[in-house]
């Protein structure tokens, strides 16, 4: 958490307040004028990136060595409690994601603070930094960022992150998104979408190993609403995704392309 890095901001985000995923590339650096609120909008950059599609739209230089994803809540309105925010917030969404790492021995993700070269920019963001595992498939990477917007939320409290058990946590998390499901978008993603997500990663080598991302993220076997935007972990839950071969697996079927 001391280690700062530096990068350069679009301009925009001085202007709005929010949660914000940012790409970035080989240095480190934020890919200029890439910036979303939107979970479908930022694996579909990545689908760009692993199909060479839109590369003059800098959709090539998205680093997927592992999978990056900085968060920032946009322009402060008061600096030195919007670093208490930020960290408050993304902190909660780190302990959740890595107890799924723990529970499935895998590598843990690291949350970075980063700072603004241009230091009249300063806008408090944190980078997470996760294992090469979680970028394999689109579904991956949506449950991965479903997972950290959770951190946002005040209904997902200590006493659900704190749990160092991973099945209290997980019927905790789930207690408490049915709760919410009615009223909240990602409340009803996890609902609908956690069996799936739980099979997804308990399940990886058998679904996953042997074929590079770019098999996985091929559009030859994913839908293309709109670039793809809606092939996420609730698309592949609900048995709406095109990659029937996966799908099919997660039900212990043997049919589908």
């Amino acid at each position: 958490m001391q280690n700062i890095m530096l990068s350069t901001f679009p301009v925009g985000l001085r202007d709005y307040r929010g949660f914000y995923m940012l790409y970035v590339d080989k240095n480190l650096n934020i890919i200029p004028n890439r910036f979303t609120g939107c979970r479908e909008t930022f694996c579909a950059g990545m689908r760009h990136k692993h199909n060479n599609t839109k590369s003059a739209q800098n959709f090539s230089k998205i680093n997927t060595n592992r999978l990056y994803v900085l968060i920032t809540l946009g322009a402060p309105f008061s600096k030195k409690g919007y670093w208490y925010e930020i960290l408050n917030k993304m902190t909660k969404s780190l302990k959740i994601v890595n107890s799924f790492e723990r529970r499935y021995k895998w590598p843990l993700s690291k949350m970075r603070l980063v700072d603004d070269k241009r230091k009249s920019v300063n806008i408090p963001s944190v980078l997470f930094i996760g294992n090469r595992k979680w970028g394999i498939s689109p579904y991956l990477v949506s449950l991965y960022t479903l997972l950290l917007r959770l951190g946002k939320y005040p209904w997902i409290t200590n006493d659900v992150v704190n749990e160092t058990n991973h099945d209290e946590l997980l019927e905790k998390l789930k207690k408490v998104c049915d709760t919410h499901k009615r009223n909240y978008t990602d409340a009803m993603h996890i609902h609908v979408s956690i069996n799936t997500a739980i099979s997804l990663i308990s399940n990886y080598d058998e679904l996953f190993q042997g074929k590079s991302k770019k098999y996985h993220w091929s559009m030859d076997r994913l839908n293309n609403f709109g670039g793809g935007y809606n092939e996420g972990i609730r698309l592949l839950a609900e048995g709406k995704t095109r990659y029937k071969k996966l799908y099919n697996k997660l039900n212990g079927r043997s049919h589908g392309k």
